[in-house]
């Protein structure tokens, strides 16, 4: 009885691992329309609140009446999400929360498709890359970030698009996928001003280096999409005297920093009436003030929350930049004990943050605890009566052991030629991406750190695929036809 049992599981495996084999993007488009049944079920809601009184989002009645005036004259922010955010209110206003959710739902459809295609592209088995893309699609982030209003997800589903077109590139050598790479690289300068024009400048500079034989593909593919992010920055300076996408840096700086003297002593991001003794109001841009733009000169939005994008908010970051700067001067060790604190909140489990919200995170609690690699410090200290072991050490060590294989990997692949030229680059690209993110968001602000790593989740499960096949001696018997 217990062989026949165990004769009919083994066969009703082998039937599910044929099935995933030959149709896997069947297989995990129904995984993924189930599990958000299921998580629907269990009390997860779409939450759109939070974007009306956050302060990247422009007023919503400037985005119905005065559209394309106030994301011309915004300066807090890259002018992306508002765009995106704006189009649908304006046009789409009765029915914007159930076409804002059925975009989600179909960027978090797309992305899990995109995602095992960049794992085979990279010719990581199909078993492997279907398993590894679930524990992104089913993850507890995933299902939280997608199911709120913000740009994270699009960030994570850009990069991924962004890895694809890459590798699209290196196996077809056609210049549409390495502009359409570009493309993606300037829509995340334009949605997210963590990613820098320096940052875009850095990828296309590696590129022109290390890709002697495609010089002339790549100054043909970027030139466009660095004219498109150089004509907001360029905005930016004409009209504030700021060439960047953000002119909120002062501000994020504090929240790091925590200077104590002059505008530093009042809370970040209040209203600018609290700043009045340290602004300039609107006397440094009088030609803003003349014109009477309402994103500009209005102090509160409709339902009265502050406009961050009132004009006097830039002297206002410009001081509290001024004040951190000469805090780390005055005391260095304070700041690098910050930073330490900043890493220590990035590694902690990504769903831990208040906006995403209590009902949605409480609906999955279960779930969270086990994809936060919560169960190990549970464990621990129910053996042991200490918290010394916390979710976050996991996170940690998954980075650094990444970290360092693929720095053994990519040193022993000059002389031994582990890996295709093309997978090395991809890898590169991705590599350092999680090393940007970590330094600029850990070194430049805090309180937001493990939203930032969230961003990352995608590629690091990729790079955990890849070592895992290679490790496992796969390696050798990689399938060389890439595919579905």
């Amino acid at each position: 009885m217990e062989f026949s049992l165990l004769c009919l599981m083994k066969a009703g495996l082998l039937k599910i691992l044929s099935t995933i084999r030959q149709r896997p993007l069947l297989c995990l488009s129904l995984i993924f329309i189930v599990s958000r049944i299921i998580f629907y079920a269990a009390g997860v809601r779409f939450k759109p609140e939070f974007i009306e009184n956050a302060p990247h989002c422009i007023d919503f009645t400037l985005l119905k009446s005065r559209f394309w005036e106030s994301l011309f004259y915004m300066h807090g922010q890259p002018p992306v999400f508002n765009f995106y955010i704006g189009l649908v209110i304006k046009h789409f206003e009765i029915y914007a929360l159930q076409i804002f959710q059925g975009i989600y739902f179909l960027i978090g459809l797309l992305h899990t498709i995109l995602l095992y295609k960049l794992m085979r592209q990279l010719r990581i088995g199909k078993i492997i890359a279907f398993v590894f893309t679930l524990c992104f699609t089913l993850s507890s982030a995933a299902i939280l970030y997608e199911n709120w209003l913000f740009y994270t997800y699009l960030e994570v589903f850009i990069l991924t698009a962004c890895a694809n077109f890459l590798v699209l590139f290196f196996n077809k050598q056609e210049g549409k996928y390495l502009f359409f790479f570009f493309c993606g690289l300037s829509l995340l300068v334009l949605t997210r001003s963590m990613f820098h024009l320096a940052w875009f400048t850095a990828i296309g500079i590696f590129m022109l280096l290390l890709l002697r034989r495609q010089r002339k593909q790549i100054i043909k593919t970027i030139w466009f999409p660095i004219l498109i992010i150089l004509l907001w920055y360029g905005k930016n300076y004409v009209l504030y005297e700021k060439f960047t996408a953000s002119t909120w840096l002062g501000m994020n700086v504090s929240r790091l920093v925590l200077p104590q003297q002059g505008i530093a002593r009042h809370k970040i991001f209040d209203t600018i009436m609290v700043y009045e003794d340290y602004v300039q109001p609107s006397g440094k841009y009088p030609h803003i003030a003349l014109l009477q733009i309402p994103v500009s000169v209005t102090y509160t939005k409709s339902k009265k929350f502050p406009n961050y994008y009132h004009i006097d908010y830039i002297t206002a970051s410009d001081s509290f930049l001024h004040q951190s700067l000469q805090a780390v001067k005055d005391d260095p060790k304070a700041y690098l004990k910050r930073v330490l604190l900043a890493h220590i909140l990035y590694f902690q489990p990504v769903t831990e943050q208040y906006w995403l919200g209590t009902a949605n995170r409480e609906s999955i609690g279960l779930w969270a605890i086990i994809c936060d690699f919560r169960l190990p410090s549970i464990v621990f200290k129910h053996l042991t009566g200490s918290q010394l072991y916390h979710p976050s050490l996991s996170s940690f060590l998954i980075y650094l052991s990444l970290i360092i294989f693929y720095v053994v990997l990519i040193y022993s692949n000059k002389s031994k030629k582990l890996i295709t030229e093309k997978e090395l680059y991809v890898l590169i690209f991705m590599l350092f991406n999680i090393l940007y993110v970590s330094v600029v968001s850990n070194w430049l602000e805090y309180g937001e750190n493990n939203r930032f790593r969230f961003t990352l989740n995608a590629y690091v499960l990729v790079l955990c695929a890849y070592a895992f096949q290679y490790v496992s001696g796969k390696s050798s018997r990689f399938n060389l036809k890439a595919g579905a």
